[in-house]
């Protein structure tokens, strides 16, 4: 007879694949399939032209998964269990090897199918598909599973270490490796970027437990991909028997996380946005002017914001760092001027589109609302201004960070000149607004939670990438009609001004348009119907 964990595992992973299956006929489940193979067909033709692309997945690889490895410090899903497992399994006769094994043979299906989706790329072979999906699985379950490793090793710290000494182990973490591969990075000018990912001694320690696992993906031979392969499984069982014999209160330590954490999903979940459920602290904001209602609206959502102000830091610090290692990576480098610029575009180019792509995680609009739209309705405002006042708090804030990221990498980087700077700050207020109406009309349609309910879902990471790549894309397309637009009128009038007035006054006008689909599509919005559970 079987172990009942094993038949545990295997019955529910038939209802999760019938779960998914069962919702391949409802829209938003075939958006989250359609999301998942969009987004495999645009990374697949973006690195189609990119030769030798698999080659720079080996160079870059491995010290990018380390650096993973070291973000999953700071994880706090490590010790997560399922409600359901913490009602009934943690209590059961269980050795907790048995419940550790099967944490990670959950966690291991959304490993499983990200290397499969993975390794259908040709692009991303090194050599053939059974060595890519072999490697990319390997990969993925490393990072979980070191995860789960560095959370019981924290808790271990925990009892052991003093608060201080905790905090030394932390710094010397994640400072020495950067400090080692700044210093490095300063001392070997000669070498390229490619060239000192090679050679450079720093990211060939910080990089050598994630090589085994890449080079089972690039395996030429049967030998070979065995061998590496035998050495990745080596360190998974590695982290997998220290995660069970190491003496923490594993049991207790995994129900108290566990309990908070589903408390904290259900908060978000109510709530809106993956970062809103922090705790709140008393700031008071002026009433804004009515305006029709939408005053008092907007109000409303700035309030929730900063009183629940972890996903703005969370926004700003990715943005800091961003802009951080644009300014700071030349100047190491002893301030080359090519790198400087290209540094400087590249910082552009993130800080100007991150806040859009992260508008899930904020979440300050509809969003927010969706257990609240019964509330919403009854109120006696008129659905134009309405939506107004739900949108313009998140236009302001995207609109202040692109600002702000803008005005610092012009100044520090010249990267672009002046005009250019001002016309990109010009359109900010418009763009942002347009990607804002996008969000809230895809939510209003096809209702969904921008919290999943469960780490591992596999339908809401395929409705993540699904939104995304829409919005990336209707903003791409709109911004190149925006530029041939400004180059038609610039060729017809000979007139900067109307290369500038006319394409903003065609943006003006897919704001006002995006703000009266959001406030039509508002008024359509079923409770009965359209609000998931």
């Amino acid at each position: 007879m079987s172990h009942p964990l094993v038949w545990l595992w295997w019955r529910d992973s038939r209802n999760v694949a019938a779960s998914l299956l069962a919702r391949l006929r409802q829209p938003r489940g075939a958006l989250a399939v359609a999301g998942l193979v969009l987004f495999c067909a645009a990374v697949g033709y973006t690195t189609q032209t990119s030769p030798g692309f698999a080659r720079n997945v080996n160079v870059y690889g491995a010290p990018s998964v380390m650096a993973l490895v070291m973000l999953g410090a700071f994880s706090p899903l490590g010790l997560y269990f399922r409600p359901a497992d913490v009602d009934w399994l943690l209590t059961a006769p269980l050795t907790r090897a048995g419940l550790v094994v099967y944490n990670i043979a959950l966690r291991a299906r959304t490993a499983f199918l990200s290397g499969l989706f993975l390794s259908l790329l040709p692009t991303w072979r090194g050599a053939g598909w059974w060595q890519a999906f072999t490697g990319y699985t390997l990969v993925f379950l490393l990072l979980q599973i070191s995860g789960q490793w560095l959370a019981v090793v924290r808790a271990w710290f925990a009892l052991h270490l003093a608060a201080v000494a905790r905090w030394a182990v932390a710094l010397a973490f994640t400072v020495l490796p950067v400090a080692a591969v700044l210093i490095e990075l300063h001392a070997r000018t000669d070498l390229g970027f490619r060239d000192f990912f090679r050679e450079s001694l720093a990211l060939a320690v910080i990089g050598a437990p994630a090589r085994p696992f890449l080079a089972t993906a690039a395996a030429p031979t049967a030998l070979a991909w065995l061998a590496a392969a035998g050495g990745s499984l080596a360190i998974l069982f590695a982290l997998i028997a220290h995660i069970c014999v190491l003496d923490v209160p594993y049991r207790e330590a995994a129900i108290r996380h566990s309990e908070r954490r589903a408390l904290r999903f259900a908060r978000m979940r109510s709530g809106g946005g993956a970062f809103g459920a922090s705790r709140s602290t008393v700031r008071r904001i002026p009433m804004f002017p009515y305006l029709a209602g939408a005053g008092p609206v907007a109000w409303r959502q700035i309030q929730e914001l900063v009183r629940n102000p972890r996903g703005v830091l969370l926004l700003l610090s990715i943005i800091g760092l961003v802009s951080g290692a644009s300014i700071l990576i030349p100047l190491v480098r002893g301030g080359d001027p090519e790198l400087t610029v290209r540094m400087g575009r590249t910082g552009i180019f993130l800080v100007t589109f991150l806040p859009l792509l992260m508008g899930d995680n904020l979440a300050c609009d509809f969003r927010r609302d969706l257990d609240r739209m019964g509330q919403l309705k009854s109120w006696p405002i008129r659905s134009l201004a309405l939506a107004t006042g739900q949108i313009a708090p998140a236009a302001a804030f995207a609109t202040t960070v692109q600002v702000i990221g803008v005005i610092v990498l012009t100044a520090t980087t010249s990267a672009i000149t002046r005009g250019v700077a001002l016309l990109i700050i010009g359109l900010m207020p418009v763009v942002s607004w347009v990607a804002l109406c996008i969000d809230n009309l895809l939510f209003l349609w096809m209702p969904y939670r921008t919290v999943p309910e469960d780490p591992g879902d596999v339908a809401f990471v395929g409705r993540t990438f699904a939104t995304a790549l829409f919005k990336f894309t209707v903003l791409t397309t709109i911004l190149g009609a925006t530029l041939t637009i400004g180059g038609a009128a610039l060729r017809f009038t000979g007139s900067p001004v109307a290369a500038v007035g006319v394409p903003l006054a065609c943006l003006l006008g897919a704001c006002v348009y995006g703000t009266a689909a959001v406030a039509s599509a508002f008024r359509r919005y079923d409770i009965a119907r359209h609000a998931p559970v």
